[in-house]
């Protein structure tokens, strides 16, 4: 409030030394000139304090910003240089993955391929085992049949002639061949 007072006190007396509507001499501008002084001094001293806090305060803040540009601005040039170091060496690690990839086919076909010539090895000898099987199952009922056969055989010679030791050498002799 008294910040205003004071300044419409200014601008009135202000107003009362204009003599003649302000169409003067040079001197008529002396007692506005003091008006002007005083009123800027008191408000220089009136608002020194809260301006000296707001300027450092704003120093203060310039600095912090003006440090951390600086930290990012070192930040940057190590990314930076971590980036053309991996540039400058893109063929060689190109090269490399190549390389790694090449390595990692090779190993691949080379378990496929042995995968592969252990499944046919493992089918083959199921093939044959399930041959084996087979063939022994047919032979075993070859001989049942055959074996059947012999005795019905024998068995109508016996009743029709009472020969039985010469059936049975020939019997024996037809399962020997």
């Amino acid at each position: 409030m008294n910040k205003v007072l004071l300044l419409l006190m200014t601008i009135v007396s202000t107003n009362l030394f204009a003599a003649g509507g302000g169409h003067g001499s040079v001197t008529d501008l002396i007692y506005p000139l003091i008006n002007f002084v005083v009123f800027a001094g008191i408000l220089i001293w009136a608002v020194k304090p809260k301006m000296e806090v707001g300027f450092n305060r704003a120093n203060q803040e310039v600095q912090e910003v003006m440090e951390r540009a600086n930290k990012k601005a070192q930040e940057s040039a190590v990314l930076l240089a971590e980036q053309e170091g991996k540039l400058a060496n893109l063929d060689a690690e190109v090269n490399k993955l190549y390389a790694s990839i090449d390595e990692r086919v090779q190993i691949f076909e080379k378990a496929y391929e042995q995968e592969t010539e252990e499944r046919i090895a493992k089918l083959e000898e199921d093939a044959t085992k399930k041959i084996e099987t087979e063939r022994k199952q047919q032979i075993d009922k070859i001989s049942g049949e055959l074996l059947n056969q012999v005795i019905a055989q024998a068995k109508d010679k016996i009743k029709a002639g009472g020969q039985q030791e010469s059936v049975a050498n020939k019997l024996v002799g037809e399962f020997q061949l």
